[in-house]
């Protein structure tokens, strides 16, 4: 596996600020209003379990990070490499002059042996 680009390893930054953000963000206190106390106790029926309310909580956060580190990703544009060759067609151009036909074994028949290679390189996918 490699990198295409290394120039973009530097946005690897982003999701440690976020991070950083969540750890120092202004905490707020809860305050009783009047005019909110009826919906309060409606939400809380609709959020009973505990568990559920923190997954709330923090799923905004979950979210920006792993779109933050999908980000960086592609930005790497990381690749495979394999020995298989990619594309859909392969065009193989062949000279059938009398220099291609010249010694033994010919550079003709040399190249139609490197030419199987690739198809079966290709692996039928042509």
């Amino acid at each position: 596996m490699g990198i295409a680009n290394w120039i973009w390893i530097w946005t690897a930054i982003m999701p440690v600020a976020v991070i950083l953000y969540y750890f120092f963000r202004k905490k707020y206190q809860n305050k009783n209003v009047s005019s909110v106390l009826f919906w309060q106790e409606m939400m809380k029926e609709i959020q009973a379990s505990p568990y559920l309310k923190k997954l709330q909580h923090h799923l905004l956060f979950y979210l920006q990070l792993a779109a933050l580190i999908l980000c960086v990703f592609g930005l790497l544009q990381p690749y495979i490499e394999s020995e298989t060759v990619q594309g859909n067609e392969l065009i193989f151009i062949v000279d059938t002059s009398a220099t291609m036909l010249a010694g033994s074994p010919s550079r003709f028949d040399q190249q139609k042996i490197k030419m199987s290679e690739l198809v079966d390189q290709a692996g039928g996918n042509l």
